[in-house]
């Protein structure tokens, strides 16, 4: 019995649950932001040294 009362409620299990799942999606996100930045930057250099040339 004591175990049954330990379980946390039924919204805590869903917050959790959905907190697992967002964690990669947003770390995805992330990634994927850095990496667009990334290619911005270095196609913005390159805009740079050929308006120079």
């Amino acid at each position: 019995m004591k175990q049954l009362a330990n379980i946390p409620s039924k919204e805590v299990l869903l917050a959790q649950v959905c907190g697992l799942l967002m964690s990669p999606i947003s770390r995805t996100a992330v990634v994927l932001g850095a990496l667009a930045a990334q290619k911005s930057e270095g196609s913005a250099e390159v805009a740079a040294e050929t308006a120079e040339a």
